[in-house]
């Protein structure tokens, strides 16, 4: 039996905390399983990393990253 090849998504947010969630969740309710999330908090100054971080902590295929430049 064959896998499914992995899809790796590339995300990068700011300032995205109102909608940020609902972005998360609807990535992780696809229905192909074998992806990775790679998301990256660029400087924002709301709770975007908190809530990408939540995420990351609840869901192993969710990297989250903060932008240090």
């Amino acid at each position: 039996m064959q896998k499914e090849p992995l899809v790796s998504i590339l995300m990068a947010a700011k300032d995205t905390g109102p909608y940020i969630a609902d972005c998360l969740q609807s990535i992780c309710n696809q229905t192909y399983q074998n992806w990775e999330l790679i998301a990256v908090n660029d400087h924002s100054t709301d709770d975007t990393a908190k809530i990408i971080e939540a995420f990351a902590a609840k869901d192993s295929r969710i990297r989250a990253f903060n932008s240090d430049q």
